[in-house]
């Protein structure tokens, strides 16, 4: 992965000869991320970028976050101020289509910190955890 793809609060895996894990993004370097290996740890932890990997999208995970299944689409409602908000989720086997209230985004997203990030700028404060 590149540096310009990662920001703080993505979810990443690490998967090692001896170790693997997912974690929280807390700094970004032009080598390194860092992360703490504990909630609440001062002491950050680095692994290069090239130890580091995205986390696929699933069904699964988007289920686990909230998400109703409603025919093919995967559904999140929240009340945002006066009028409820919506994110639809159309899976595919390769992708998913995401749509939020009545804009869709022509990037398909695959991984969650794509999803993370599409959710940021829309000014919507969700996390998914894988």
């Amino acid at each position: 992965m590149k540096e310009t793809e990662i920001m703080i609060g993505d979810r990443l895996a690490y998967r090692g000869q001896f170790a693997a894990f997912d974690f929280r993004v807390e700094q970004v370097t032009k080598r390194k991320v860092g992360y703490h290996a504990e909630p609440g740890e001062n002491r950050m932890q680095y692994l290069r970028l090239n130890e580091v990997q995205p986390i696929p999208l699933t069904p699964a995970m988007l289920e686990r976050n909230g998400f109703e299944k409603v025919q093919n689409l995967l559904v999140l409602q929240w009340e945002n101020g006066v009028y409820p908000s919506m994110i639809f989720v159309e899976y595919n086997p390769e992708n998913y289509c995401l749509f939020i209230n009545d804009m869709m985004f022509p990037k398909p997203v695959r991984f969650l910190h794509e999803l993370h990030h599409i959710l940021m700028d829309c000014g919507i404060e969700k996390e998914i955890t894988p």
